[in-house]
């Protein structure tokens, strides 16, 4: 945790509790540090003035920002909800962090590499799907929110010199994670001795899943670096 592993920062996190979301997963946290290091806000980043108000009575100067609905197979019959959190409330944070009294040192954007769209089996070893200047082509309504959200991200780092750093990894997984993303749910079914029907759609969309050993750029969020996205 960056609290301890970083015992001069303060963390506020702000989160609305959605469905897939629970205090328990920040539990320990707060109660290893207090409401001194850690403090957790109940919200939506959709708030403009909560979202202003939380920047500008805790001083923030990084912003770390995951919020976002993230499950595909949602997208397609629920996609307004996806808009509004993804590009509306990503929209928000920005003007928010434009017209925060403190200064803003880095925004840390993370999105997927989703936005890239999906890559037929003869692609999965070409680097081209992975350099910054690659064509955006998501293909399902959450990568186009996302894709959509790092453009204003980009927009916002160019026009009001916001400085930023866009991720786009692949699958992001850890403890606790909702079942309905494919590692706890593959883990769930196993432990269970249940069969998972992995799809060829599964496979293409795949990607850059082999290169698991390469090691994540995330480190350049504390390092003095331009703008830029990075896919890991």
């Amino acid at each position: 945790m960056l609290v301890v592993k970083y015992p001069s920062y303060k963390v506020v996190i702000l989160d609305k509790l959605d469905y897939c979301s629970s205090l328990k997963n920040v539990s320990r946290a707060l109660r290893l540090c207090g409401g001194d290091r850690v403090k957790f806000v109940k919200g939506g980043i959709r708030s403009f003035d909560l979202v202003l108000h939380v920047l500008n009575t805790e001083r923030i100067d990084t912003v770390m920002h995951f919020a976002a609905q993230s499950h595909v197979d949602n997208s397609f019959n629920n996609s307004f909800e996806f808009t509004k959190t993804n590009i509306e409330g990503t929209h928000v944070l920005l003007e928010a962090c434009r017209l925060a009294q403190n200064a803003i040192r880095r925004f840390l954007h993370v999105s997927s590499d989703e936005v890239y769209g999906e890559s037929a089996l003869g692609e999965l070893n070409n680097d081209s799907n992975t350099e910054h200047a690659t064509l955006l082509a998501p293909t399902n309504p959450y990568a186009a929110s996302k894709a959509g959200a790092g453009l204003l991200v980009m927009a916002y780092g160019r026009s009001f010199n916001l400085p930023f750093i866009i991720t786009r990894g692949n699958n992001i997984y850890g403890p606790n994670q909702y079942p309905e993303k494919a590692i706890p749910n593959f883990t769930i079914l196993a432990k269970l001795g249940k069969k998972y029907l992995f799809t060829e759609t599964d496979w293409r969309r795949g990607r850059t899943c082999t290169s698991t050993t390469r090691r994540p750029r995330l480190m350049s969020f504390y390092t003095k670096v331009k703008p830029h996205a990075f896919t890991t």
